[in-house]
C-alpha cells in the first residue's frame, strides 16, 4: 500500500503522518523514513527540522532566512539545505537495508517531481518497501502521481483532507495477497445534476442504488470498491458493510478520474467498472465478458456501435493510461478505450444473456428513477 496525504499548506499534513507513524509504531509495525516538522523562533517560523523515524536523530532541513555560508536550493521561500537532503536521504535508505515495513517519505515536492532533492531514494521506497506514507501538498499530487504511480506496482489510497479523515487506516499495511481475480469497482461519484438529488441515496424497492449495485455484484467478485466524490461520502454509505470506500484520487475530473481512482486501489489484475445508477446488472453477462479478458486491456459490450464504458472490465494497468490522458487535459473515457487492446461484446453477443439491454438502463432523470422502479416491481411478482 502506498498512503498519500495531501492537502493545503497548513492543513495538518505532517501531523497526522506523525500520528501514523506513533499508531503503527505502537502496533509493532517496523517503520523509518523520515517526517518534518516546523522549527520557530517565538511565534514566527523560520524553517523545518527532519526527523528519522528509525533512529529518533533529527537535523535541519530547511531555512526560511539561510546564513551567508549556505549551500542547497532555493524552493520557493525555504532554502533546502544539502547536509538536511544528505541527512533524509541516508535515513531512507538505511529504513529500505533494514526491511522496515512501512516507510514514510514526508514533503515530496518540488525537488522530487523534477526528480531531484530526494527523489531517487523516494522512488526506491516505493520499488521496494511493502509500504510508504508520503505527504504531498495538494496542488502537486497530479504532478507527483505522474511522476512517481506509473512506477508502482501497489495500491494508492489518498488522503485528501485530515480534517474530515481522521482515521488510522491499520489495516492497509496489514499482509495480504499480492492479487486476487477479479475486483469490482462500482462509480458513485457523479453530481447527479439532472436527477435533482443524489443517485447514490435514491431508492428502488427499498434498495439504495448503490446497496442494489452492492447486492447485484455479490459473489462476482473478490472485493468490491465504492469510488465516491472526495468528501461527499455520507455516514450511510461509510456504514455498508463488504466495500472499500475510495474517494477520487483527482476529484473534478469525471469518470475517467473515477476509473482510475479505483484501478489504483484495486487488489486485482481485472477490475469490473459499474456505474452505480445502472440497477439491472445480469450476472451471466458479466461472466461472458470475463471470461474473454485474456489477452486484452479493457472488455466493452458496444450497442449500436456505440460503446459502454461504464459497465466494463479493465485491466490495472489501464489506470496508467488513465492518468497519462488526464494529464494531457483529456478527461473522456472513449480517449482511454481508443489507446487500449480493447475487446468489444458486440450486440448479438449480448442479446443471448440480455435481450432487453436491461443491463445498460441507467438513471439520469426522475422519469428514468420512475421507470426503473416499474421494471423492479414487474421483475419481483
Amino acid at each position: 500500500m502506498n498512503l498519500i496525504i495531501t492537502g493545503e499548506v497548513g492543513s495538518g499534513k505532517s501531523s497526522h503522518c506523525q500520528r501514523y507513524a506513533k499508531h503503527l509504531q505502537e502496533c509493532g509495525f517496523k517503520t523509518g523514513g523520515v517526517i518534518c516538522r516546523p522549527v520557530f523562533q517565538e511565534t514566527t517560523k523560520t524553517g523545518y527540522k527532519v526527523t528519522d523515524i528509525r533512529t529518533s536523530a533529527e537535523t535541519i532541513f530547511s531555512l526560511t532566512h539561510p546564513p551567508s555560508e549556505f549551500t542547497g536550493e532555493k524552493v520557493g521561500k525555504y532554502s533546502i539545505c544539502q547536509s538536511g537532503l544528505s541527512f533524509a536521504g541516508k535515513a531512507i535508505q538505511e529504513a529500505i537495508q533494514t526491511d522496515c515495513t512501512v516507510i514514510f517519505l514526508d514533503e515530496i515536492g518540488h525537488l522530487e517531481i523534477a526528480g531531484k532533492g530526494l527523489a531517487e531514494h523516494a522512488r526506491l521506497a516505493y520499488q521496494k518497501a511493502p509500504h510508504t506514507i508520503s505527504v504531498v501538498r495538494k496542488s502537486l499530487l497530479s504532478k507527483f502521481l505522474a511522476a512517481f504511480a506509473p512506477d508502482k506496482s501497489n495500491n494508492i489510497f489518498v488522503i485528501q483532507d485530515t480534517q474530515t479523515d481522521t482515521d488510522i487506516h491499520t489495516h492497509y499495511f496489514e499482509n495480504r495477497a499480492d492479487t486476487v481475480d477479479i475486483s469490482c469497482i462500482i462509480l458513485a461519484g457523479g453530481k447527479s445534476t439532472r436527477l435533482g438529488s443524489n443517485k447514490v441515496t435514491a431508492t428502488l424497492n427499498s434498495q439504495t442504488l448503490l446497496e442494489r449495485a452492492i447486492a447485484n455484484l455479490a459473489g462476482y467478485g473478490d472485493e468490491i470498491l465504492v469510488v465516491t466524490a472526495y468528501s461527499k461520502t455520507d455516514d450511510k454509505t461509510r456504514q455498508l458493510a463488504g466495500i472499500k470506500i475510495i474517494q477520487d484520487i483527482l476529484p473534478d475530473k469525471g469518470p475517467l478520474a473515477g476509473i482510475y481512482s479505483g484501478l489504483m486501489a484495486s487488489n486485482s489484475p481485472l477490475n469490473l467498472v459499474i456505474a452505480c445508477d445502472m440497477p439491472f446488472i445480469n450476472q451471466p453477462l458479466l461472466e461472458y465478458m470475463r471470461a474473454q479478458a485474456e489477452g486484452y486491456e479493457a472488455v466493452v459490450p458496444r450497442l449500436a456501435q456505440r460503446p459502454e464504458p461504464l459497465h466494463a472490465i479493465y485491466s490495472k494497468s489501464a489506470g496508467e493510461k488513465a492518468l497519462g490522458l488526464i494529464n494531457e487535459g483529456k478527461f473522456a473515457v472513449s480517449d482511454l478505450l481508443a489507446c487500449l487492446k480493447t475487446r468489444y461484446i458486440e450486440e448479438a453477443e449480448i442479446n443471448r444473456f440480455d435481450p432487453e439491454h436491461r443491463s445498460f438502463f441507467n438513471i439520469n432523470r426522475p422519469e428514468d428513477l420512475e421507470k426503473a422502479r416499474n421494471i423492479a416491481e414487474t421483475e419481483s411478482i
